[in-house]
């Protein structure tokens, strides 16, 4: 028995808004914000991969895991960056900090602990897209040459992960559930669509830790096309979310890879889009939980359903 949609659309929610604390608090080096975040993200990452392992598609499995090495790759880099790295938080001669409340490094400034942490989490980027790269050369072979059995799910289409996905709820926003949508470009169901945002973001944070500016800006750039139009297409909340968390994030690797020494005042501008993301995720997280109060019988109208 599978978990009800409205679980699973509190849940991702509940889920952005832990990745929206984590860089929130890692722009702004707040560090007794980023661990917790963190550790929560991942925790409520790998509990939404397994929830519905058993019932989810090939498709949003292997994305799921992506999801998840690219998590515990990022919160990798960001504890090495808060413990042994001065670069993203003094001045150009290293000697003052530009943060108040951030004097450096908390174990002191160590280079060669700092990029072991790195190229750890190069590593599980580097899983990441891997893992969806062999997926995609799959789907796609099986697309062109294989020979699929599509499960019909209210649609006659098929696609290239040989079954479909039931597409996800918009929560509140309308009444009339995803399940009909079409696919996207003919061979992506909408669930699918919704989370393939994740190949390309983990190219941004592994081009990022090269220092590779404009790789980066453009996988950035690529992941904003692909979250607002899913948000066009299907108003998802989360959509909208994920969209403020990804200004935020371009501004961020805009500021600390373009400009020629931190700035506070820009991280601060990328630190209030997410805030924004994080207000955006409570309201819909307390609209979803109206929604199931409104629909939830009372006593008395139960009691009067059982006398007639």
């Amino acid at each position: 028995m599978g978990v009800s949609r409205e679980y699973a659309n509190q849940l991702e929610l509940v889920v952005l808004v832990t990745w929206l604390l984590k860089d929130l608090g890692w722009v702004l080096l707040l560090a007794p914000l980023v661990w917790p975040a963190a550790l929560a993200a991942i925790c409520l990452e790998f509990h939404g991969t397994m929830m519905e392992w058993k019932t989810d598609s090939a498709a949003i499995r292997v994305h799921g895991v992506a999801t998840l090495l690219w998590i515990i790759g990022n919160a990798t880099w960001m504890t090495s960056e808060f413990l042994w790295d001065s670069s993203s938080c003094c001045d150009k001669e290293g000697k003052h900090s530009i943060f108040p409340w951030h004097s450096g490094p908390l174990a002191g400034k160590q280079e060669k602990a700092y990029w072991t942490g790195v190229m750890c989490a190069r590593a599980l980027f580097s899983l990441g897209l891997i893992t969806l790269s062999a997926f995609y050369t799959r789907a796609a072979y099986d697309w062109n040459f294989g020979s699929p059995t599509p499960k019909p799910v209210h649609t006659s289409s098929s696609n290239p992960q040989d079954e479909m996905d039931e597409p996800p709820a918009v929560a509140v926003h309308t009444t009339t559930e995803l399940d009909v949508e079409p696919l996207v470009w003919g061979i992506i169901t909408p669930k699918v669509y919704m989370v393939v945002f994740i190949g390309p973001w983990l190219l941004k944070d592994f081009f990022w830790t090269l220092d590779l500016f404009i790789p980066a800006l453009i996988s950035g750039v690529i992941v904003l096309a692909l979250v607002l139009d899913a948000y066009r297409r299907y108003s998802s909340p989360t959509s909208l979310v994920e969209s403020t968390w990804v200004v935020g994030n371009i501004i961020w690797l805009t500021s600390e890879l373009a400009l020629a020494t931190p700035n506070l005042a820009v991280r601060v501008v990328a630190a209030s889009f997410m805030a924004i993301g994080i207000g955006l995720a409570v309201r819909a997280i307390v609209q979803v939980r109206l929604h199931i109060i409104s629909e939830e019988p009372s006593e008395d109208s139960a009691l009067l359903g059982a006398r007639s």
